[in-house]
């Protein structure tokens, strides 16, 4: 893909987002972006927006010059929404402003937002985001008793990213588990009344993994006990949250003793020897390993597409590929992924080293693919591909093969993802661990294994910090690129 097709795509996709709020672009526009009125008009629908009679905005003096109705109609009715554009950005303006304004006492200032806006999700987001001090930086809030303020990824992990507050916990919570009035205020939704029976679900429904209650029980902490206008009236209700948290507390403790309790034999290094060993370089299976070994993200391949065709931008956010340079080089462009939300939905673009690519090159070879398939045969229908990587590994002596309440070697992906952290990442670097799985901020510790035993004490000390109500830094999550090639 050239930098000028990627630079068309992104143009075009930022044309669409101003169709969404309501602009209508011009005629030239259209044609350089291949626009239909169909594909306009379905955008427009998403947000309730009425149908056009034609794509591209009507010179602004056709009225002066046709003596055509239905000329001068559809001038008026693309002026109505040349209004409703700018009386869109006037009001984005608006609430700039007045977020500059919002409740605050701090250093002896107090300044007011407007009744009716200071609970909504986006107004607490921009609290805590809001720039303060000669610094500008973040408000955040206080996470120890030595004053230390939580940083940025905090935040974001807790109230949603800088300029997106649909990302963050609070938001996750209230939009999955609470009806549209908590959406709009959320102060009508944090009695214990309103919380208790949707979080003692939740808690049962993730017996099986407790971090999620234990994630959504912290974030609404931090909620309840530094934004303004909730305390002291709150209070009780903040002593009942503390007191629900201590079954999370035991339940997580027991998780996570549960989850360390195994070794792994092998690592990744290793793991790869015996797949080269019991298959053969020019196999399925070490090409998978190989492929692993450079992008051990959560994709498990099954609906990786080779060389797709030429798509929009929409559709192209919706898959997973990779696609061959001139310089035969590969790289796996990674857009679909269980944190993407997280990301901001951003795109990972992982560039292969040249023994890699040539793995790829001789596998897509081997087994007679063409552009459009997809790298590992036809997938199943949600693209995992854990029961044949299993066999692999069983087959490999890697999995000890055993029923799943016998088995001292559980799951399959699993076991490449805890060899890989083990290995690649001794020293519990959770920046870089955190980069190269995009996993959630809590859920990756879980894949330093016992290869390491001081690692995993390490880690559990680390996990029994989070639990305490006097919150630590969750794991750091940038963008980047995982580890570096040969």
């Amino acid at each position: 893909m050239t930098d000028i097709e990627t630079k068309w795509r992104k143009d075009r996709a930022r044309l669409l987002v101003r169709v969404k709020a309501g602009a209508v672009p011009n005629e030239d526009s259209q044609e350089k972006y291949k626009l239909s009125l169909a594909e306009i008009n379905v955008v427009r629908a998403d947000v309730g927006l009425p149908e056009l009679d034609r794509p591209y905005r009507v010179n602004a003096f056709a009225g002066m010059m046709a003596i055509n109705a239905e000329t001068e109609r559809l001038q008026g009715k693309v002026l109505e929404q040349m209004n409703l554009t700018q009386n869109l950005r006037d009001d984005v303006r608006g609430l700039d402003q007045r977020m500059k304004e919002m409740v605050v006492e701090e250093q002896g200032r107090r300044v007011v937002v407007p009744a009716g806006e200071q609970f909504t999700l986006e107004t607490i987001h921009d609290h805590f985001w809001m720039p303060v001090g000669t610094e500008g930086k973040p408000r955040g809030w206080e996470i120890d008793r030595a004053g230390k303020r939580a940083s940025e990824t905090t935040i974001k992990i807790r109230f949603g990213s800088k300029k997106n507050y649909r990302s963050g916990q609070i938001y996750n919570f209230f939009t999955k588990y609470m009806s549209d009035e908590c959406f709009k205020n959320v102060r009508n939704c944090l009695k214990r009344a309103k919380l208790e029976p949707v979080l003692t679900k939740i808690r049962e429904d993730e017996l099986a993994n407790p971090i999620t209650t234990l994630n959504y029980l912290q974030a609404l902490f931090v909620l309840l006990n530094n934004y303004p206008g909730l305390l002291p009236e709150f209070k009780p209700d903040l002593d009942w949250l503390n007191s629900f948290n201590a079954k999370a507390k035991l339940a997580t403790s027991a998780y996570l003793a549960e989850k360390t309790k195994y070794t792994i034999p092998f690592n990744f290094t290793q793991i790869r020897e015996l797949f080269e060993d019991r298959f053969g370089k020019n196999t399925d299976p070490y090409t998978y390993i190989s492929i692993y070994g450079e992008a051990p993200s959560r994709d498990d391949w099954g609906l990786v597409m080779i060389n797709p065709p030429a798509m929009d931008g929409q559709k192209e956010k919706k898959m997973n590929y990779i696609v061959r340079g001139d310089d035969e080089i590969w790289t796996f462009y990674l857009n679909v992924y269980k944190t993407a939300k997280f990301f901001d939905f951003k795109r990972f673009d992982t560039p292969f080293s040249s023994e890699v690519s040539k793995i790829i090159d001789a596998h897509i070879k081997r087994n007679k693919y063409k552009d459009g398939d997809y790298i590992f045969g036809k997938p199943k229908k949600d693209g995992r591909m854990s029961n044949i990587v299993a066999s692999w590994l069983i087959d490999a002596g890697v999995k000890d093969g055993k029923p799943a309440k016998e088995t001292e070697t559980p799951g399959a992906i699993n076991i490449l993802r805890h060899a890989y952290v083990t290995e690649y990442f001794p020293d519990s670097d959770r920046q870089k661990l955190s980069e190269a799985l995009k996993h959630s901020p809590l859920t990756t510790p879980f894949y330093v294994r016992e290869i390491d035993p001081k690692l995993t004490e390490k880690m559990l000390e680390i996990q029994k910090n989070k639990i305490s109500y006097e919150e630590r830094e969750p794991m750091i999550m940038t963008r980047s690129k995982t580890r570096k090639k040969n």
